[in-house]
């Protein structure tokens, strides 16, 4: 059986990943964001253990690396993480805004007709 190319462009329909993922919205960097978040904060919970002797100090900071990287690293169906989001939302608020319009008021007076506007404008449009 042969296939023939006609030449057209490939079609990949919105919203599908082209990565490989191992849970939904998980793949291979952001496992790596993870584990090395969780490890770093085995890290910390061995050197707190060390001076204060009690079990919650050991597995409180893997815990909170795991939970805190999970939700910033893993990404939606959009393809954005948390922190993608926050990115943008940073340089949006950062952004100059302009808002190209002029205020009318249909109840002030048009000082050059000596009319008021709306009637100026339901003139226009007859």
């Amino acid at each position: 059986m042969q296939y023939e190319d006609d030449g057209g462009d490939l079609y990949i329909p919105s919203n599908i990943r082209k990565r490989h993922e191992i849970v939904d919205g998980i793949g291979t960097p952001e496992v790596k964001i993870i584990v090395t978040s969780s490890i770093i904060g085995l890290v910390i919970g061995i050197f707190i253990y060390i001076f204060q002797h009690q079990m919650f100090t050991l597995l409180l900071p893997p815990a909170m690396g795991f939970l805190f990287s999970y939700v910033f690293a893993r990404k939606d169906r959009y393809n954005q993480s948390t922190m993608d989001k926050l990115q943008l939302l940073k340089k949006f608020q950062n952004e100059q805004k302009r808002y190209c319009y002029k205020y009318r008021s249909i109840y002030e007076k048009d000082v050059r007709n000596g009319k008021t506007k709306r009637r100026v404008d339901s003139e226009s449009s007859q």
